[in-house]
C-alpha cells in the first residue's frame, strides 16, 4: 500500500508542477502541401476514372485530390454526387475535374458517413442556402 501512495503522491505533485504552464506541442498539424505529399506518395497522382455503364449513366472517380475520394454518378437527369472530402478548396478542384467529363446539375449530395474527410467539401457541391432559404438547393442524403 505504501509503494502505491508514494506512485499517487508522486503523480499529484507532478501535476501541480505543470499547473499554469502551456503544454508543449508534440504534433504537427498537417499544412495542405503535407497532405498533397501524403496523396501523392499513398495514392498516386490525381485522376479521374471513368466507368460507363447502360443508359448513358457512367460512374466518375476522383482520386488522389485528397485522402478521401469523390464519386460522380452521371445520369442523363443529373449527377449524383457521393461524398465530399475534406474541404472546399480540394473539393472544388475535384468538382471542376468531374464536371468536365460529365456536365450537369447535381441533383443530390450522399454522404456514405459523417467524418471529416468524406464531408468537409459539402459547400463546393450544395452551397449554402441563401439568407432566408431554409435549405440548399441540392438535397443532402446522409445519416443523423
Amino acid at each position: 500500500m505504501s509503494r502505491l501512495s508514494s506512485t499517487l503522491f508522486a503523480v499529484l505533485a507532478l501535476s501541480a508542477c505543470t499547473r499554469g504552464r502551456a503544454l508543449e506541442q508534440t504534433r504537427v498539424v498537417p499544412t495542405p502541401a503535407m497532405l498533397d505529399e501524403q496523396c501523392s506518395e499513398a495514392i498516386g497522382p490525381r485522376r479521374i476514372e471513368r466507368f460507363d455503364l447502360e443508359g448513358g449513366i457512367s460512374i466518375h472517380v476522383a482520386i488522389g485530390y485528397d485522402l478521401a475520394n469523390t464519386i460522380l454518378i452521371h445520369t442523363p437527369e443529373g449527377n449524383v454526387v457521393v461524398d465530399a472530402m475534406t474541404g472546399p478548396g480540394r473539393a472544388a478542384q475535384a468538382r471542376d475535374d468531374l464536371l468536365a467529363q460529365a456536365p450537369g446539375p447535381t441533383r443530390a449530395l450522399i454522404f456514405t458517413h459523417s467524418h471529416i474527410d468524406h464531408i468537409g467539401g459539402a459547400t463546393a457541391w450544395a452551397p449554402l442556402p441563401a439568407a432566408g432559404e431554409e435549405s440548399s438547393a441540392v438535397p443532402v442524403w446522409a445519416t443523423a
